[in-house]
């Protein structure tokens, strides 16, 4: 855990005031006061504050440690955070507005302490709404308030109350919260939050009602921890309707043309609302009362994978790469997630962290079970999760991919695998990049004889006892149908890959499903398994 700001004002303030004396303090200093004299806007000047304390950390010969102490960089990036409600992006705003105008007036000492970089690392690169990001925005704040008298009366405002129907007994007695009343003093968190989202399943079936409390708690568990989506994967036939209307703006000539952008403009971020997994939501949703209803049907052990699973993804690069440990016995496999796994969902407004939950639990779960499989193998990086639908993306005035609107990643039922890692007998480490066809999409498929169902390879040989092991134990698994395109070969049993005649082997290559695959193993299942 990290170390907290206590008292944030006392500590940050009294114990790092302009007393520094060594060299990089002093010129920071002398910078600083150059910048006092510049007329600037006040979060400019504030990230000027920043960029100039940076310079006052002790070198450091560790990656991390650097990327924390970029004091200017994480400001930047922490103010600029596309995936922040408006609430979260007022209050970071606010928070380091005052701290880094505080640094540029002389009030902050440009060695900032090692507790104030960190929360500034947390701000840029945590989960927005997970525990790293809260506890350092609290902190932040905090800080900021107590620079000087009356701070606190300018920070951010609280949210309005929920207005979600009061839990109610058959007499018409008001429920007291469950959040409230729940002892979560015993067990560890997989086990209490296991038992507090029970006991509000239960109650909320028999009452018809659920608090305004445990409708936030509860989200927030089953969302972070739990790994279920608030949110569905495509919009809503009356959202298209919607779209494709307000898109008629007319020309620039027209009187009423501002307003119609601005109206389409409107439209456009609601459809881009609706797919996000919004954990502020007053409203008990569809969706919501899915998760609720599937957490309650499924087996300890598999609420355990999926606590296991979810609540340890940890952000490992600024940049916004991801990774799990997945530990089974003696052996633990390393779910690596690439910065750029959600490229096309970020662009349509759904945060990493939220895309990589639409993104179905049991498609992640076979491809572990099939690494645990492979002898050897230690990981895989997955660069490719769920993705908005092109029709949705056209909607809200995008450019689509050139993948397909049938694609099973828009249904979430698909994960692109881009690399694998092993160790040799000798405990050699290795990473296998997939990428050996020809790039320019030329490789010869030819039909394996006798295999079922149909099955085409090209002439070009996997070279990778380990990746192939990989890849085989995943299509070998049971109790539902697979697909798997990589640049070697493309299997399916199901649709019109598996109805192929015989006599065509080369109707892979006319869809150009070769080519579109020749750097990363596109691996799904479909239909959904039953769990």
């Amino acid at each position: 855990m990290l170390s907290e700001l206590e008292s944030a004002g006392a500590s940050s303030v009294a114990t790092s005031l302009a007393a520094g004396g060594d060299e990089p303090v002093a010129s920071a200093q002398a910078q600083l006061a150059g910048v006092r004299n510049q007329s600037l806007e006040p979060a400019q000047r504030a990230l000027e504050g920043f960029r100039i304390a940076a310079s006052t950390a002790a070198p450091s010969a560790h990656a991390q440690a650097r990327a924390v102490d970029d004091a200017g960089t994480n400001a930047r990036t922490a103010m600029q955070r596309g995936d922040l409600s408006p609430a979260q992006s007022h209050q970071v705003q606010q928070a380091l507005e005052q701290l880094g105008n505080a640094l540029v007036d002389g009030k902050l000492s440009p060695s900032l302490d090692a507790s104030l970089r960190d929360n500034l690392y947390d701000l840029a690169t945590a989960d927005a709404g997970g525990p790293r990001f809260d506890g350092a925005l609290a902190q932040m704040t905090r800080a900021a308030q107590g620079l000087e008298p009356g701070a606190a009366t300018h920070s951010a405002p609280l949210p309005p109350p929920r207005t979600s129907s009061v839990a109610r007994d058959d007499s018409g007695k008001a429920l007291p919260p469950l959040c409230s009343t729940f002892d979560f003093g015993h067990g560890d968190a997989k086990t209490t939050s296991a038992q507090y989202l029970l006991a509000l399943q239960a109650r909320t079936a028999s009452t018809g009602a659920i608090a305004p409390q445990d409708l936030a708690k509860s989200k927030t568990i089953l969302f972070q921890d739990y790994g279920y989506p608030m949110a569905g994967t495509r919009l809503a036939s009356d959202q298209l309707s919607a779209l494709s209307a307000s898109a008629r703006v007319g020309s620039p000539g027209t009187a009423d043309y501002a307003a119609r952008v601005a109206h389409r403009d409107a439209v456009r971020e609601h459809a881009k609302a609706s797919l996000r997994g919004n954990l502020d939501d007053t409203n008990v949703t569809p969706d919501y009362l899915a998760s609720m209803k599937d957490f309650a049907g499924s087996t300890p052990e598999r609420r355990a994978a999926r606590f296991d699973f979810y609540s340890k993804i940890e952000v490992t690069s600024r940049a916004g790469a991801r990774a799990v440990d997945v530990t089974r016995g003696d052996r633990t496999i390393k779910v690596s997630f690439a910065p750029d796994v959600s490229g096309w969902a970020n662009a349509a407004g759904v945060p990493t962290a939220d895309a990589l939950r639409k993104t179905d639990f049991a498609v992640y779960e076979k491809a572990i079970d099939a690494a645990f499989a492979t002898p050897g193998m230690t990981g895989f990086t997955i660069n490719g999760a769920w993705r908005p639908a092109p029709s949705d993306v056209t909607a809200m005035g995008m450019t689509p991919s050139s993948h397909n609107e049938g694609s099973l990643h828009i249904t979430s039922w698909a994960v692109d695998i881009n690399a694998i890692t092993y160790a040799d007998a000798q405990g050699q480490k290795w990473t296998y990049d997939i990428n050996n066809a020809p790039e320019d999409g030329t490789a010869a498929y030819q039909r394996v004889p006798d295999s079922h169902p149909s099955r085409y390879e090209t002439t070009t040989d996997r070279d990778n006892a380990v990746y192939q092991a990989f890849y085989d134990n995943f299509y070998a698994q049971k109790g539902t149908e697979r697909e798997l395109f990589d640049p070697w070969q493309m299997w399916a049993d199901h649709g019109t890959y598996a109805g192929h005649p015989d006599n065509s082997p080369t109707v892979l290559s006319i869809s150009n499903n070769d080519f579109l695959h020749h750097n990363h193993l596109h691996l799904a299942i479909k239909p959904p398994p039953s769990h």
